[in-house]
């Protein structure tokens, strides 16, 4: 499903957390192709008509996996920089949250938050938890995690808005 947004353009509000990131895992899977192409790509007239930002088609998720090699800094940054909010404490789609060697994140894709366990640089574990109690319930052996908005800072936007700024 390619959805479209829920506001109209003139709205002072911006859409769900999960229509962008939906979109954007689309545009993904059509870029990458091979496994990851859908066999039907389902979009309402207005999905089709919506311009999308600048940049979307250079869109990469972060694969997260075990046994792979990890900078958790540089992990937070560009989940920050995709549009996630850095919470104490994961409770909503779009945010991420720290404790020292565990990182908790809330893919906008997902319907279950994800826990990466990291031992030094290394993805030691992944597993789903629960927001009520944040206890980590079953493992998982990957996590794809789309960016958060569409708009996303690269450096021709990020130029483009201090232009706008002066």
């Amino acid at each position: 499903l390619f959805p479209a947004w829920e506001t109209l353009p003139f709205e002072r509000v911006s859409p769900s957390l999960e229509t962008m990131g939906r979109r954007l895992r689309v545009m993904w899977r059509l870029r990458a192709g091979g496994e990851h192409l859908p066999d039907v790509v389902v979009a309402p007239v207005r999905a089709l008509v919506q311009r999308l930002g600048p940049h979307v088609e250079d869109v990469e998720p972060i694969r997260l996996a075990p046994g792979a090699q990890l900078d958790r800094d540089a992990l937070l940054e560009r989940l920050v920089g995709s549009g996630y909010r850095r919470e104490y404490q994961v409770e909503a789609r779009g945010e991420v949250a720290v404790r020292g060697s565990i990182v908790d994140v809330y893919p906008v894709t997902d319907d279950h938050p994800v826990r990466v366990d990291l031992w030094g640089d290394e993805v030691d574990r992944l597993s789903r938890f629960s927001v009520a109690d944040q206890r980590s319930t079953d493992e998982v052996d990957e996590a794809w995690i789309f960016p958060a908005r569409e708009l996303l800072p690269t450096p021709e936007v990020r130029e483009r808005a201090g232009a706008l700024v002066a």
